[in-house]
């Protein structure tokens, strides 16, 4: 049995920084796509994870108290590929 690689699930990982290069624990990231919204919070280190995504176009959004709203409408996901990317909050 062959699968096609257009259907297996992406995954997206990443890290929230402050502008000097800190990274933020317990923002709030939410990526907007198909199927539906997702959540997940920066742990202690600022990293995040998104598995199991499929294929798309996504659109990441991230807060924090005392931080501007950060939102990246072009977040690309590849099938059976880990996305990696950094999203700096700007303090308010």
């Amino acid at each position: 049995m062959t699968i096609e690689n257009d259907a297996l699930p992406g995954t997206l990982y990443g890290t929230v920084l402050d502008e000097q290069g800190s990274t933020l624990r317990a923002a709030v990231l939410t990526l907007f796509g198909n199927p539906v919204p997702e959540v997940q919070v920066s742990n202690a280190e600022g990293q995040f994870k998104f598995l199991n995504l499929p294929a798309g176009t996504y659109n990441l959004q991230a807060e924090l108290e005392g931080f501007a709203l950060a939102d990246d409408p072009d977040v690309v996901i590849n099938s059976g590929h880990s996305t990696n990317i950094e999203v700096t909050l700007s303090a308010l």
